[in-house]
């Protein structure tokens, strides 16, 4: 059983790294200062209610001494969380929800992220945190948080693509020299084979550069899983490198955006 001080040292390891992310990459990319500042702006600590057996409810741990009602809440989710009252259906729960690695629900204001060490590192889980923060502005200038609205999938895509085209670019600012000169080399490639037909993936183990960003890679899974994040970072980053009407650039992301199914997780 994750104790409450386990989730409020998580939490505080992971702001702090979440912090440190924004200092590197906030000349580059200035809107994560914004979610940064949203975030120490009032949030509260939340852990699923012991015995709940919908899980529907959260018990509130934490909160900043600036919180008040409609403040952000940040749900960090362990995979011990799925033994809570001993139910199967929680179990079920749970490992639906560890699928993913983080997401935001508009509908409760809430931000889950998955943070068990030994899937993935502290800095990999603020960059997830970081990226989760980015889509609430979105929805608020919407007007639909704390609503059950359902947007349109191309609006989803959307709002994805202005993520995943501001992650590939914080990549980039917090990955030093190294990951630059490997992130420019694939980048490259993808472009010169765009302008051919459909460039081939990176080779397997190409993910290993975002090592220079997030550290060591833990797991075989987590490794896989990098490979694709950079063949990701890097397909934006080379239809970016086009010299074209920038409407056909972003027509260009928002397909490929809806082609993994990026948009899907929201």
């Amino acid at each position: 059983m994750i104790s409450d001080m386990d989730r409020y040292f998580a939490f505080e390891g992971l702001h702090r790294e979440l912090a440190a992310i924004v200092c590197q990459a906030r000349a580059q990319v200035p809107s994560t200062a914004n979610r940064l500042n949203y975030l120490n702006s009032g949030f509260a600590l939340l852990a699923p209610w012991d015995g709940n057996r919908d899980l529907a409810s959260f018990e509130i741990i934490h909160q900043s001494e600036n919180y008040r009602k409609g403040s952000l809440r940040i749900y960090l989710l362990f995979s011990d969380d799925a033994k809570i009252g001993g139910l199967a259906e929680n179990e079920r729960f749970f490992k639906r929800k560890m699928k993913t690695r983080g997401f935001y629900s508009a509908d409760t204001h809430m931000i889950t992220i998955y943070v068990d060490q030994d899937q993935e590192t502290l800095r990999r889980q603020a960059f997830i945190l970081l990226h989760e923060l980015g889509h609430v502005p979105q929805f608020m200038e919407r007007g639909i948080v704390f609503t059950d609205t359902i947007l349109p999938n191309q609006e989803r895509i959307l709002m994805e693509k202005e993520m995943w085209t501001a992650d590939y670019q914080i990549a980039l600012a917090i990955g030093g020299d190294r990951y630059r000169q490997l992130a420019k080399a694939n980048t490259e490639r993808l472009a010169a084979g765009f302008q051919r037909v459909q460039p081939a993936p990176l080779a397997e183990g190409a993910g290993v550069a975002l090592d220079h960003c997030f550290g060591l890679a833990v797991t075989p899974e987590i490794r896989k899983e990098r490979d694709w994040l950079f063949d990701v970072y890097c397909t934006l980053h080379a239809i970016d490198s086009f010299s074209c009407d920038q409407s056909v650039l972003e027509a260009k992301k928002c397909e490929f955006i809806a082609r993994c199914g990026m948009a899907e997780k929201i």
